[in-house]
């Protein structure tokens, strides 16, 4: 049923974008944001943009033949952006009841988080309880949401004054690295290339806390203030035409592995 549901959401959508002579383009460039993130996106020795985010956006900006405005901001800039009507879209973003308020969600990858610890205090972490009976400080990057579960560990912790929170991903990571925290989540294509790009091989351990919860789908934010549900709806068929005919695998597996990739896609 579920599969037979997003074939007919595919098919209405594709009908919807290829029936018109053309995909209907904001009379101003589309203004999407980026957050530096592992890698969903990060900046090459020239600066440039690149990550699996990046290739996603390029790619509606191709099929849509709208303009678009790229800008990479901190996270809860974002979100405070998107709000107010100022920003557009942003991507890989986790949907909340509060956050339907103001945007429109359209899934294209899916992740989970794992705790991320110092090696020198993996001995001490099995499990959830564990951590939260510990006296470890937590790091979290400041407007990131984890999944239900994980959220409310972080505010009990929180609520212990063990949490310290940070503007950006690798700001955290560099805390994890210096001793000023014990653990953060994250997910596997991020933590690796900032333990990697800090020189972290050896320093820290992921741990799953969560075996039985589901990867968490990510998505296309649109803000409401700048689309209405029609529009959105059309952007939803672009996602989904690159989820149908590969593209969406084939930017994934230009990062990870086909593993890895089959688990971006179960969403």
């Amino acid at each position: 049923m579920k599969i037979a549901h997003a074939l007919g959401l595919l098919l209405a959508s594709f009908a919807l974008v290829t029936g018109a002579k053309a995909f209907p383009c904001p009379n101003k460039p589309v203004r999407l944001a980026f957050y530096q993130y592992g890698l969903l996106y990060f900046e090459n020795a020239s600066h440039a943009g690149q990550g699996i985010d990046k290739d996603v956006a390029d790619e509606l900006a191709r099929r849509s033949g709208c303009k678009f405005q790229f800008s990479v901001q901190a996270r809860a800039r974002i979100w405070k952006d998107l709000e107010s009507g100022w920003l557009d879209m942003t991507v890989s973003g986790i949907e909340t009841p509060d956050r339907t308020q103001f945007a429109w969600f359209t899934p294209y990858l899916a992740m989970k988080n794992y705790l991320v610890l110092r090696a020198d205090q993996a001995e001490k972490i099995h499990s959830a309880n564990e951590l939260l009976n510990s006296n470890l400080r937590f790091g979290v990057v400041r407007s990131f949401h984890h999944g239900s579960a994980q959220d409310a560990w972080v505010e009990k912790l929180r609520q212990e004054n063990r949490v310290s929170e940070s503007v950006d991903a690798k700001t955290t990571f560099l805390k994890l690295k210096t001793g000023l925290i014990d653990a953060m989540f994250s997910q596997p294509l991020v933590y690796r290339k900032y333990l990697d790009d800090l020189d972290m091989t050896g320093m820290a351990v992921a741990l799953d806390l969560t075996p039985d919860e589901p990867e968490l789908p990510h998505n296309l934010v649109l803000a409401k203030k700048s689309f209405s549900e029609a529009e959105a709806s059309q952007w939803r068929g672009l996602v989904l035409e690159m989820r149908y005919d590969g593209t969406l695998r084939q930017i994934f597996r230009r990062y990870v592995s086909e593993r890895e990739t089959e688990r971006l896609l179960s969403f």
